[in-house]
């Protein structure tokens, strides 16, 4: 069968034009697996949640709270609010992600560029913190989206059921957004004991800090 130069031509074409269609957007992606949580302090926590997926399976819950320090925190605010507790813990998140070696992206009353951003972290398998996804001014657990049904998934300071919780995916992305983006990385192997010795210092000098009062 021959094939005629004008046919070549239109066939190369219409090669070019498919190549250069940009790949449909992913509607939904949900996360399985990622595990509950519940209760108070959820920020370590859902933080500890990111940074298995992402870099080190063996990172648990106390092992984060306890290298970033926050386990150690003690203050006492006039009016029976955790504000002053929050920003205390909000100073001793990125250092205690610094100390395993951890990269991650903070955004504080972000817009499109953060749900981009926050949307390729969870089509790559590794949740996101995120601030006030189900209406409590808590933060939780990103752990999926849907864009048809206009839904979020994940995990907050609520009691867990067995399914993940939902909240309008739309209603949140309409607010500014707050969120820790963790980066999938390999990393090279840590010195455990110096920073251990690191983080028992500072617990050291939490304790021999004047008590905090305030509201």
């Amino acid at each position: 069968m021959k094939t005629t130069s004008a046919s070549c031509l239109v066939l190369i074409l219409s090669g070019l034009a498919a190549a250069e269609e940009p790949p449909a957007e992913k509607r939904a992606m949900i996360i399985p697996g990622i595990e509950r949580m519940e209760g108070p302090d959820p920020t370590l926590a859902a933080l500890a949640r990111a940074v298995r997926a992402a870099v080190d399976p063996g990172v648990t819950d106390d092992y984060m709270f306890g290298i970033s320090g926050v386990a150690f925190l003690a203050t006492v605010c006039a009016n029976n609010c955790n504000c002053r507790d929050y920003r205390e813990l909000s100073l001793r998140i990125d250092p205690g992600l610094r100390r395993l070696a951890v990269t991650c992206r903070h955004y504080e009353e972000g817009g499109a560029e953060a749900w981009e951003d926050i949307r390729k972290s969870i089509d790559d398998g590794v949740p996101v913190v995120v601030f006030n996804l189900f209406g409590d001014y808590e933060d939780a657990v990103l752990t999926g989206y849907d864009l048809d049904k206009d839904l979020a998934y994940g995990w907050g300071a609520a009691p867990a059921g067995q399914e993940y919780a939902t909240a309008k995916l739309s209603e949140w992305k309409g607010q500014p957004i707050y969120a820790y983006v963790v980066r999938r990385a390999r990393r090279a192997a840590l010195d455990l004991k110096a920073i251990e010795l690191e983080a028992l210092a500072g617990a050291l000098a939490l304790a021999a800090r004047p008590e905090i009062e305030g509201g």
